[in-house]
């Protein structure tokens, strides 16, 4: 089986790389792209994973995004005429789903977000996985239930059982065993999901961390635009403790040791709640069923108001090397229902993004 595996985000590197071993491990060819955005390059150099950089960022502009979109969706053309692919899989790649179907290969995409922007999904995906618990929502949303497929626990499940602590990893960032660390991943500002209210809550815990001595705030942006939005916000907050992180580093690590966690996305948080660390969010869109899952399970908490971040106590949280992650097999599982679904689509014939 031939598979063309795109990375259309810094999330998707340890999700897809238990994946890449497994199909590796059966036998499986693999074509392997990758959108130069956020981290994802460079996380994709960490885990060793040999692929082809296609496309660009489109920055903040609606119009810059879409006209980078169909860009690289055509440029996607080039490598998979090479290999000629029998399945395209991804986390949500829009690019790769266009070029599929103007290759004619059948696009596997999985969601973990419900609400996203769903038309490409929804009008040339062959078969879109969501966790279980976002199941009903996902039909709610208008995924079209004879393609829609459910899987057992969450994507972060995925990678998480090969998480090892590595011991003296705080001590490594020069942050004392007194001293609380924070990590704080800044609202996304180019986002199609992004919201003003978001945008308010971050700037609130900024300005929170002028009263707390303690705490040593080390801030993931995604990308320049977010670390010079964050970085202006801590030049007039008066706000000179900050740290941003100059390379890309373990991030199951930074979070496993971190104290809190505070982010405007959605991956770092879910993370950050499966690895028992204290999580909030500022996200004031619209809830997905896995944050709203993780929520009720007392994992997730959300930060509504400044009164909510007032609130907010930090303490240093004990942890150990010895902590582990239950295996569920769920990189096993997705790769043999790739195998069944490919081996299936021979009889479908793919038109225009329309099964028929």
């Amino acid at each position: 089986m031939r598979v063309w595996i795109d990375l259309d985000n810094s999330p998707h590197v340890p999700f897809f790389a238990p994946i890449i071993r497994e199909l590796q491990r059966r036998g499986h060819q693999l074509l392997l792209t990758a959108r130069p955005y956020a981290q994802t390059l460079e996380l994709a150099e960490l885990a060793g994973l040999q692929l082809e950089a296609v496309g660009a960022y489109g920055g903040r502009h609606p119009v810059g995004k879409a006209w980078h979109l169909l860009q690289r969706a055509w440029a996607l053309r080039r490598p998979v005429r090479r290999v000629c692919p029998q399945v395209a899989l991804s986390h949500g790649s829009r690019a790769q789903v266009i070029a599929a179907v103007l290759q004619r290969i059948p696009a596997v995409v999985c969601l973990d977000y419900e609400w996203t922007e769903r038309w490409i999904f929804r009008w040339g995906a062959y078969r879109i996985l969501v966790p279980e618990v976002a199941f009903r929502s996902a039909l709610a949303a208008g995924f079209p239930a004879e393609r829609l497929y459910p899987y057992p626990g969450l994507k972060e499940e995925v990678y998480l059982p090969e998480f090892v602590p590595q011991p003296g990893f705080r001590e490594q960032l020069g942050v004392g065993m007194e001293e609380c660390l924070l990590v704080l991943r800044p609202p996304s500002v180019t986002a199609h999901y992004r919201r003003r209210r978001t945008l308010e809550l971050f700037a609130a815990v900024l300005r929170r961390l002028r009263r707390e001595p303690q705490v040593v705030p080390v801030i993931v942006p995604r990308t320049l635009d977010d670390r010079q939005w964050v970085e202006k916000l801590c030049r007039d907050e008066g706000i000179g403790r900050a740290r941003f992180l100059s390379a890309a580093l373990p991030g199951l690590q930074l979070l496993y040791w971190a104290d809190m966690v505070i982010s405007g996305g959605g991956t770092m948080n879910r993370e950050a709640a499966l690895l028992g660390t204290p999580v909030y969010s500022v996200f004031a869109g619209r809830l997905g069923a896995v944050d709203r899952w993780l929520c009720q399970q007392g994992r997730l908490g959300f930060l509504q108001s400044v009164e909510d971040v007032e609130r907010l106590r930090f303490r240093r949280v004990p942890r150990t090397a010895q902590w582990r992650y239950p295996d569920k097999g769920l990189a096993a599982l997705l790769v043999s229902l790739l195998e069944e679904w490919t081996s299936c689509s021979s009889r479908w014939r793919i038109s225009g993004g329309m099964r028929t």
